[in-house]
Formats: structure tokens, C-alpha cells, sequence
């Protein structure tokens, strides 16, 4: 508002006019072997998707080929990967440390470099007393001994005197007798070996060795238990350290205190194949990546390669470099000239797609022998782990996919996923019966029974769509083919449908409802048996003569005969609603009177004479007047809007109708009758 010589300016926006919506796309949650965790992502390709979350494994296969299905149909697939309690990402392992004390030291005694006793037991030099003669160590890969001669690498050689701190050892034992408890003293029968049982898995004890060596040959005993057993074998001298931390995606790592130097990037055993090599101004001349750089490193700079070992991520090999930095600072809060970070934590855990850098500082040692990830692992999620993946599409601001579909998952998850999109109200869930419905029968009455009931389990919603079948779809990260469910095969046909078409076409028969891509059905129904599923609105997939493998059937679960029974009307609405709604929200705080009320009559009358000129409805209505604005709906600062639709129907059954007639004969009907 403005005054002006007397004239009173006052601006109105008559501009806003009503947008629909995107009204397709997929979320779907899988235990994956690699990625972020609770973390909603956009998949376009399945190259996209295999890097994203790694390669098909036995305990994911037919869940993660599930969704590779969807994406031969469309590229819009939003994925929440889940994962079992007990899942941890890989980090370099925190080894207990052990202290030697030397003799007879001859030569200097490097801070990093490894050294080995007469028998080629190796270790690392931590740290140095020249004072004292005591040394740290750790990564020891085997037992060493008082007396043992050690040799480093810059051939210094020296004699251990003692060993002030533990070593480890793995016994595999037999004829158990009583029961071996955490932390009492275990003896042999023959010698003064013993050692403190630090854990205990099945027939392996791991002992702290205090002194001496097991050996094949040997009964042991328990002090405090007096259980008694003999030796598998030879005890396995080994290093045991803590190692592994679940971080879930990158907000949770932002959160949390990581006490490594490194972490995988993810959790589950693809994390163990990394190892991080880096080299500074004094290693780098030896160091085995040189020549992938221009020059060495300055003081305080370092180059840093994450390598997959064991070539286990998605296009990768054995010993493939799969990230590079160069000349990153030690310093925190570096930056270069251009006033770019150049600090290596915030630039790894700002960019790197394999690792975190955690908040333990870097050794010596590290600048001269690469960094090995472990202890990783990954445990398949249980029915609540893919329930909370699937509530992350409940948020509608952020998610704002027209269908979700689900793998073999059982009637818990599929009912907790039609409850979750029944509270949303503008979302589709696709469900396939479950492999005991589809692989176990011998005869189609059998199957139909299990499918009857199969889908009499599932809650009754006009918001879920069932499909009847199961395919035999090819597996190309491992040359196989594999059976799986078709939901989400069916969820693209329709997201295909919605993008080639409309979404208010139907998805089903011999023009929109064809599979891609299926070598096998698990079952062929035929007539009779897609009537009976067909009436417990069950949806037929069948191969056709005339067109391959197609879907026969557009109902959503529901027996009362509606519109809402009709899956291009219910997905019609939704566009309808979601239209609106984004619409209307341009309202809120505005006043309700007349002429805010023509102006949504006049705008949203408009959009639907759009929609409905393009075979969206037969007729549409909008009403926001006084007759529905009453002064008390006025007075509770709301407003009413009603939108009436009279929808389109899709065409199940043809009546084909032929009469033969002579000239003079009155006119006679033949019906035939096709269903399907």
C-alpha cells in the first residue's frame, strides 16, 4: 500500500496458477552389501545402482535383482539400503600394543620400520628409548620370545631381553571336558605354557600367552574351571585387536566420535578389502604408487591412495586404485592459494565415495606400510530394519515417489508399508506373493490356493496393488539366472506407463502392460485360474501368444466394486490431490472472501479442464463458494474446497457381438463373451 496525490495503490498477484505434481517413480528398501544406511538415494542405471550399493550377494540376491528389474523401465528409483543389528563398518585395527626391552643393540632402531626374529616372525617399531632400551611394537604375526635375535630392516640387529606386554594366541581344542571361562589362567600338561582366556567362540579359545607355546600335542587345563581339553592343533599366534564401528551415512559420522584412523565408508565386508597407502617427503621415493604422481610431497604433505585389494567393488580388480589425493596438508584448517581446504581429513570425508578419516592421529609407521581395513561385517537386516527403511518415505515433503514396492518379504513388512502409505494418502504399494507361494507347488490349483490366500494375508487398501507372479530374470554380475518377485517389474510397467502415457491410462493389457526381460514365469494361469485370483483382486501376469509375458488386470486391493477399485483412477486422483494441495497452500494466511475464493475456483477449474481435455475424467467440478464457506467455517479460519470428478473407467471385458442375417430375417444376436 501507498498514497499518491490522494490515489491509494494497492498490488494484486492473480498470477499463481496450479502445477501438477510428478506423479511417478519408485522407493525401494533392500539389505545391500555396501552403501549408506537409512539414507533415501536417487538410481537412474543399474551401473549407477551397482556402484551405489555393490554386487548381488547370496544373502541379497533375489531382494537386489528385485530392484535392478524396476530400472528396466524406468530411470527414477529412490533406494533406502537397511542392515542387521551387529553390521560394522571396517577400520584399521587398534592393536594392543606389547614393550620389549633390548640388549646388545647394535645399529639404530627406526621408528616405523619392521624387524623379524630367526623364524621370520615379523612386527613394527611404534616407538623407541635409546635410554631405556624399551621398544613398543604391535602387529606382531607370531610369537616372539626372550633371547630371540631380531634383525630391522636397515639390518640393526638387537637381543630381546624381555617382553613386558601380551601377545596372543588362538587354541583349537577337542574333547572338551567342563567349561572354559572368560579370564582364568589356561596351563598345557607338558610344559610351563600358559595364558588368560580373553574370548571364547565355539572349540577356539583366544588367550592372552603369558608364557611359553602350545603345541599340537598338548592337553590343556583351566585354573579356576578345571575344564580340560586337548589340542586340534598348534596354537595360531596372532594379533588382537578392537576394529570395526557401525556409521551409518554421512550425517551419523558427523555426529559421532570415530576413535580410528580410518573407516570404510560403509559397513559390511566390502570395507575389508580397502587398504590406505600414504606416502610423505621421506617415503615417497620408495613408495610404490610414485610414479601415479608429478612430485614428491613437501614437509607436512602427504599423497594418500585407497586401494581395493581384493578387487570386490563394482568394476574394480585386485590391487585397483579406486581414490588419488595429492599434496594434502597435516596441518588442520589448511587451505591453498585459491583459499581451497587442503586439510587430508576434510577433504577425504568431504569427497571420498570409500573412507572416513577418523580422529586417531597418523604413526611413522604409516608413512611406510599401508593401511589395512578390517573387521567389517554386515548381518542381513531383520523384518524391523526394512520396516524403518520404508517409514523413510512417510515424509511427503522430501519423498515424493508414486509407488514403493517390496522384495520376498513377508506379510509384517507388506502390512507395515500399507500402513505407511495409507497415512500418506498419494502413494502406490506393489506386492508379489512370496517364493512358498510361487516355487513350491506342483499343479496350478495348488498355486492358485496359495496365491488366494497369499493375498487374503495382505491388508485390504485401494492404495496396494498385488501382482500373481514370480520370473526367471538374468543375474549378469554373475552369468546366472534367478527367480524373484515381479513387483518390481510391475512397478515399472507402470512408471513406464505414467511417463510414455498418462498416469490415468491404465498399466494393464497387450499395449502398456507388457515385462521386459522375462526369460520364465514361475506359473502360467490360465483362463480359470486368472478369473478366481482376478476376483480377490489379484492381478494376472500371463504369457500371451500375441504379445509375450503381459500383465492382465489394473485392480487395487479391494473387492467393493468403486472407482477406487481402478488403478489408473486411484493414481488419477493422487495426481488430482497432490496438485491441489501444492496449490492451495499459496492460501494459507490469505482471508477468506469472495474474491479469494473465485480466484481458487477460477485456477483450479482451469488445471482440471486441462487434465480432463486429455482424458483424465470425463466431467470435474470445483466448489468454494458460501455454500461450503459458511461464516462459522469462516470464523474457525479455515476454507473449503470440494472438487467432484466423475473418472474414467478402463475396459476389462469385451462383449464381441456378431449376428448373421438374411435380407428379410429379424435381426438375431450371437455373443461371445471374452474375459481376458
Amino acid at each position: 500500500m501507498s498514497d499518491f496525490v490522494g490515489v491509494t495503490l494497492k498490488e494484486l498477484d492473480y498470477s499463481t496458477s496450479v502445477q501438477s505434481q510428478a506423479a511417478t517413480g519408485a522407493g525401494y528398501v533392500c539389505g545391500y552389501a555396501w552403501g549408506p544406511i537409512e539414507q533415501p538415494l536417487t538410481i537412474t542405471n543399474l551401473d549407477n545402482y551397482a556402484i551405489t550399493f555393490g554386487k548381488p550377494v547370496v544373502s541379497n540376491k533375489i531382494s537386489y535383482l528385485t530392484g535392478a528389474s524396476y530400472l528396466d523401465y524406468s530411470d527414477s528409483l529412490r533406494v533406502v539400503r537397511v542392515a542387521g543389528e551387529g553390521s560394522k563398518n571396517a577400520t584399521n585395527v587398534n592393536y594392543d600394543y606389547a614393550t620389549f626391552v633390548l640388549t646388545n643393540v647394535l645399529g639404530d632402531v627406526i621408528i616405523g620400520s619392521k624387524f623379524h626374529n630367526a623364524s621370520n616372525v615379523e612386527a613394527y617399531v611404534v616407538s623407541y628409548n635409546p635410554d631405556t632400551f624399551e621398544m613398543e611394537v604391535k602387529n606382531c604375526n607370531g610369537a616372539f620370545a626372550a633371547d630371540d635375535v631380531i634383525t630391522f630392516a636397515n639390518n640393526a640387529t638387537a637381543v630381546i631381553q624381555s617382553i613386558a606386554s601380551p601377545q596372543y594366541a588362538k587354541l583349537t581344542i577337542k574333547d572338551v571336558e567342563g567349561e572354559f571361562v572368560v579370564d582364568e589362567t589356561i596351563t598345557n600338561g607338558t610344559s610351563t605354557a600358559e595364558g588368560v582366556i580373553k574370548e571364547i567362540s565355539g572349540n577356539v579359545l583366544t588367550i592372552t600367552l603369558t608364557d611359553g607355546v602350545f603345541l599340537a600335542t598338548d592337553t590343556v587345563s583351566g585354573s579356576t574351571s578345571t575344564a580340560t581339553a586337548s589340542m586340534a592343533k598348534a596354537a595360531e599366534y596372532v594379533d588382537v585387536g578392537t576394529g570395526g564401528i557401525l556409521i551409518k551415512n554421512m550425517d551419523a559420522f558427523e555426529n559421532m566420535s570415530v576413535p580410528y584412523k580410518f573407516a570404510a565408508r560403509y559397513a559390511g565386508e566390502y570395507g575389508n578389502s580397502i587398504e590406505v597407502s600414504i606416502a610423505n617427503a621421506e617415503t615417497f621415493a620408495t613408495w610404490e604408487y610414485r610414479t601415479l604422481f608429478d612430485g614428491a610431497p613437501e614437509a607436512g604433505e602427504i599423497h594418500l591412495v585407497v586401494v581395493d585389494k581384493d578387487g570386490i567393488f563394482y568394476n574394480s580388480y585386485a590391487g585397483n586404485i579406486i581414490s588419488k589425493y595429492s599434496y594434502l596438508s597435516l596441518t588442520s584448517g589448511a587451505k591453498d592459494e585459491q583459499g581451497q581446504d587442503i586439510y587430508y581429513r576434510k577433504v577425504i570425508n568431504n569427497r571420498d565415495g570409500y573412507i572416513y578419516v577418523g580422529s586417531t592421529e597418523l604413526d611413522p609407521i604409516d608413512f611406510v606400510d599401508p593401511i589395512r581395513l578390517g573387521k567389517g561385517e554386515y548381518f542381513a537386516p531383520a523384518d524391523l530394519d526394512l520396516i524403518a527403511g520404508y517409514n523413510k518415505f512417510s515424509d511427503q515433503e522430501k519423498e515424493t515417489s508414486l509407488y514403493v514396492f517390496c522384495g520376498n518379504y513377508s506379510q509384517a513388512v507388506c502390512n507395515a508399508v500399507i500402513a505407511m502409505v495409507d497415512k500418506r494418502q498419494d502413494m502406490m504399494a506393489i506386492f508379489s506373493p512370496t517364493s512358498l507361494d510361487m516355487l513350491q507347488h506342483s499343479n496350478i490349483n495348488d498355486t492358485v490356493d496359495a496365491v488366494v490366500a497369499w493375498g487374503d494375508s495382505i491388508t485390504m487398501s485401494n492404495r496396494v496393488f498385488l501382482d500373481s507372479n514370480w520370473m526367471y530374470y538374468y543375474n549378469q554380475f554373475d552369468n546366472e539366472y534367478v527367480w524373484i518377485p515381479m513387483a518390481g517389474a510391475t512397478a515399472g510397467v507402470n512408471s513406464r506407463c505414467d511417463t510414455v502415457n498418462n498416469p490415468w491410462d491404465s498399466p494393464m493389457g497387450f499395449t502398456r502392460g507388457t515385462y521386459l526381460n522375462v526369460t520364465q514365469l514361475a506359473w502360467q494361469p490360465d483362463k480359470d485360474a486368472r478369473i478366481k485370483i482376478y476376483a480377490r483382486s489379484i492381478n494376472p501376469i500371463y504369457v500371451s501368444n500375441q504379445a509375450g509375458v503381459v500383465l492382465m488386470g489394473d485392480r487395487t486391493h479391494v473387492i467393493k466394486q468403486s472407482y477406487f477399485r481402478q488403478m489408473a483412477a486411484r493414481k488419477t486422483l493422487i495426481i488430482i490431490e497432490r496438485g491441489a494441495v501444492a496449490y492451495l497452500m499459496f492460501y494459507l494466511g490469505e482471508n477468506n472472501n469472495r474474491q479469494t475464493r473465485q480466484l481458487v475456483t477460477s485456477n483450479l477449474s482451469d488445471w482440471l479442464r486441462g487434465l480432463g481435455a486429455a482424458g483424465a475424467f470425463r466431467l470435474a467440478q470445483v466448489i468454494c463458494n458460501e455454500s461450503n464457506n459458511t461464516q462459522q467455517v469462516i470464523d474457525e479460519q479455515k476454507m473449503r474446497v470440494l472438487i467432484r470428478l466423475l473418472m474414467q473407467s478402463s475396459i476389462n471385458t469385451i462383449e464381441l457381438q456378431v449376428a448373421v442375417v438374411n435380407n428379410v430375417a429379424t435381426f438375431t444376436e450371437n455373443v461371445i463373451q471374452g474375459v481376458f
